[in-house]
């Protein structure tokens, strides 16, 4: 009895201490009175009946843990649940709640409390390998699936669920994990279904592996699983976005097709990532036709579409209509996002245009749209286009230094630009640096040479134009162009002679910009008068022939006419 009285005595003032924390919580209160009240009328057989209000009182908790609609008073009813010892059923029950609810956090707290104390079930399992996916934690995701064994046989759920909860990762090692585990559903004697075509194809779709979204496609149709709608849609995502693939376009035009004749066309999800694929490509005409055929069908435009035929005016330098494009967004039914006023920006690339793209700044100030990665990167192109180089590094460093992202080797391309018009040679420097050991697209290559020649630096230029040779990229007439710049900055009109004379050995159709910055890199030299003769030339077309034998051409044509 005594002991009864002492267990009455601490339930009374645990209810106490919750009521103080929450009104809302009173019913765990009357809960735990009534218990109380019970021990103290069977105080006679108080072992007995200790357990039995003990066990009364968990259940109630048990229920008060289902029905409550508060998320804190879930919590803190776990917070006394899990002092007692919980059964296999019950933590399953609470984990069948606590994923009703969406509660993932919680749901990991009854997990780790199962495996502490019981032989977690395929139930607990799947939910903890779902939980942790939704909340980001894709490490534990492949412990608890490489663990799994260990606790319960894997079947075609665990495959699933895992393949799932890794496909929002955007680390490469966590989707090329999740194709793996998907590939060995079928050498364990299992039948994917189409769930784990969902599974595959959403990392596809998160990760541009639109070449094995199109293999999926296609196995799928070999075992007898038609693709529906949804299959479709995020085989066509995977191709719209990443870098410019050979056949990327292709795949997404082809799946678009087919979707169209199996009559699945039916809203604008389609065609987002089928115009987002055609911008990727520079296949831009195509692109816009796609987006004037929208409204014919009765659709609406969606911001990802229409932003993305804004970026494609400004990479088509048609500035005009792409600000035109801008501000008719209210008149669509669409209100610009931060990637709408990014596009804006990159469409204010002409002289004294800068003013438009501050105004456009202060709108979005206005609207509450905070400065997005999108809108500083697409700042350094229109600032460095305007020839505003401080403005320009100031919108670099706020992405290196504020945000503390890496910007994208287009905003560095275009201040490298910038830099080398103005010769400013320290950032030029700082710039290649920090550009060094990078993976930079062709184009970013030419800027790095042309910004280091223009400083004079024409050691660090080749050693540039060597790299892009030895890592397989093969440089453009634009690449020797810049080549050709840097040598005749840096004073050395050989150079620029032997870089004319290689390009039609190693492939390359010299164009008029080639000539134009010979003429740059030869005046004032001792061949000055001989790239007048190779000038003169090129009114004959174009030529393979060697530097040295079109100025002899000229000379003996020019002899003949005086004689």
């Amino acid at each position: 009895p005594t002991m009864l009285c002492r267990t009455r005595a601490l339930l009374l003032k645990k209810c106490r201490q919750i009521v103080r924390q929450t009104k809302s919580e009173l019913k765990l209160y009357r809960v735990a009175f009534s218990t109380s009240q019970r021990i103290s009328r069977n105080c006679g057989s108080h072992r007995y009946f200790c357990s039995s209000a003990i066990n009364s009182l968990k259940q109630d908790l048990l229920s008060q843990f289902q029905s409550t609609k508060n998320a804190e008073v879930r919590e803190r009813v776990f917070n006394i649940l899990s002092k007692q010892k919980l059964e296999e059923a019950e933590l399953t029950l609470m984990m069948y709640t606590t994923q009703a609810k969406e509660e993932h956090n919680m749901s990991i707290r009854i997990y780790e409390t199962a495996i502490q104390s019981v032989k977690p079930n395929r139930m607990l399992l799947l939910a903890a390998i779902d939980a942790y996916g939704r909340l980001g934690d894709y490490e534990k995701v492949i412990q608890t699936f490489e663990e799994y064994e260990t606790h319960a046989p894997r079947d075609l759920d665990a495959f699933n669920t895992t393949v799932l909860a890794l496909s929002k990762s955007n680390s490469a090692d966590h989707a090329a994990y999740a194709i793996n585990i998907f590939n060995e559903i079928e050498s364990l004697n299992l039948i994917p279904d189409i769930n784990s075509y969902y599974g595959a194809l959403q990392v596809c779709s998160t990760h541009a592996r639109w070449k094995d979204a199109l293999t999926f496609l296609k196995e799928m149709e070999e075992i007898g699983i038609p693709p529906d709608r949804t299959t479709m849609i995020l085989a066509l995502k995977s191709c719209s976005h990443g870098q410019k693939e050979v056949g990327k376009h292709q795949t997404a035009q082809l799946i678009f097709d087919s979707m169209e004749s199996k009559g699945i066309v039916r809203d604008e999800a389609a065609y987002e990532p089928l115009i987002l694929s055609l911008e990727i490509a520079g296949e831009w005409t195509p692109a816009i036709d796609k987006f004037n055929e929208i409204p014919k069908r009765g659709l609406m435009w969606t911001n990802g579409i229409y932003n993305s035929v804004m970026r494609m005016l400004s990479r088509m330098r048609l500035f005009d209509a792409g600000q035109d494009l801008f501000d008719k967004m209210p008149s669509t039914g669409l209100t610009p996002d931060a990637d709408s006023y990014a596009a804006l920006f990159l469409n204010c690339k002409r002289a004294a245009e800068f003013k438009r793209a501050e105004k456009g700044i202060e709108e979005a100030n206005k609207q509450g749209i905070e400065m997005s990665v999108s809108m500083l990167e697409a700042l350094c192109e229109c600032a460095s286009k305007n020839g505003l180089k401080d403005k320009a590094i100031e919108f670099l460093n706020e992405l290196r230094h504020g945000m503390k992202v890496t910007p994208s080797v287009s905003a560095y391309s275009a201040v490298l630009e910038v830099c080398g018009n103005l010769r400013d040679a320290e950032n030029v420097e700082l710039l290649y640096k920090e550009l060094n050991g990078q993976d930079l697209e062709p184009l970013a290559y030419d800027t790095l040479i042309y910004a280091l020649g223009r400083c004079g630096k024409v050691d660090e230029a080749k050693k540039v134009f060597s790299k892009m040779k030895s890592i397989g990229i093969t440089p453009k007439v634009s690449t020797y162009n810049m080549l050709i710049c840097a040598a005749g900055e840096s004073k050395e009109p050989q150079l620029a002679i032997d870089l004319f004379d290689a390009m039609p050995t190693e492939g390359i159709d010299r164009d008029h910009e080639t000539y134009a910055r010979m003429m740059e890199a030869l005046k004032g030299t001792k061949y000055d008068e001989d790239m007048f003769c190779v000038f003169k030339d090129l009114q004959n077309g174009l030529t393979t022939d060697t530097f040295k034998e079109i100025v002899k051409r000229q000379k003996v044509d020019t002899l003949e006419v005086g004689q």
